[in-house]
């Protein structure tokens, strides 16, 4: 994936004048500041360049796939750790995730209690959710 450029005193493309200065800086590859640089190919449409998820005060968490040209290695001796929901929706997700994963840990009430489990899904990511105690 080509780098990405930032606006130059947040110039008017496009993205940028959607975008608010708390959220991302940078531009698509689409936008015009990223004029003259490579298109994506069309077998790549589906992937993700930039998923972003900010919270209310200003953090930021972004992800992308790899594109064709950059070679994918899978991740190691990481985890996702999701906390801070009910248990009831923590269940949720574990249910969404747990399609096609495979369980590490099932979820089930942890010593400090809650709920807690642990899963590798479908595409290689370790997750550990918590579900607060109610």
């Amino acid at each position: 994936m080509p780098r990405e450029r930032r606006c130059s005193a947040r110039r008017a493309c496009p993205p940028c004048r959607r975008c608010s200065p708390r959220r991302s800086r940078l531009c698509p590859s689409d936008s015009s500041c990223a004029r003259g640089r490579p298109v994506q190919d069309p077998d790549q449409a589906d992937l993700v360049m930039h998923a972003q998820l900010t919270t209310d005060d200003g953090l930021v968490l972004m992800a992308a796939d790899t594109p064709n040209g950059m070679t994918y290695e899978a991740p190691a001796g990481i985890s996702v750790s999701l906390s801070g929901n009910t248990q009831a929706r923590t269940q949720e997700v574990w249910d969404a995730l747990a399609a096609g994963a495979t369980v590490t840990m099932p979820l089930d009430i942890p010593p400090w209690g809650g709920t807690f489990g642990m899963l590798v899904d479908r595409f290689g990511i370790a997750w550990m959710l918590h579900g607060a105690p109610e």
